[in-house]
């Protein structure tokens, strides 16, 4: 009797024992899937993170040359206008020579100042309005009469 009440007990206690054998197999295909899933994502970032340092190294390169042709472009520029060089060319090559004639012009007086330190304002005349008898006159005078459109 005593030994029934083993088997009893094993055969109880044995589908219990059963339940987790039996998920363990279906749990093992799904854990294997999660981990080869975080597996992937974590190969992905990291390559991505990867490209991403590749590119800006090459980004910092091609700044770097385009700043070294901006300091080589900035000094032929002040090459380029250094008077020594203006001189040798418009010698040379445009056959120019240096000024032998001067012309100076002398102002008779100065504008006077006022007290204020500003020079007085010039008056301009204002044109007044009708027949003007200068030479745009004229010549409007001879192109109507050539026209045979004045005096009709």
């Amino acid at each position: 009797m005593v030994s029934d009440a083993v088997t009893v007990a094993r055969e109880e206690a044995s589908p219990s024992l059963e339940g987790p054998r039996r998920a363990l197999p279906a749990i093992l295909p799904v854990a294997m899937a999660i981990v080869s899933s975080v597996s992937l994502l974590l190969l992905v970032q990291t390559s991505g993170m990867t490209t991403t340092g590749y590119e800006v190294k090459r980004l910092e390169q091609e700044r770097e040359d385009w700043q070294q042709a901006n300091y080589q472009l900035a000094a032929e520029v002040a090459y380029l206008k250094s008077l020594p060089r203006i001189e040798k060319e418009a010698t040379s090559r445009l056959r120019m020579v240096p000024a032998t004639d001067y012309l100076f012009v002398s102002v008779a007086k100065s504008p006077e100042v006022s007290g204020d330190g500003d020079p007085p304002l010039v008056q301009t005349k204002r044109p007044t309005v009708g027949r003007d008898d200068g030479w745009s006159q004229e010549l409007l005078d001879w192109l109507g009469s050539a026209l045979g459109l004045r005096d009709r």
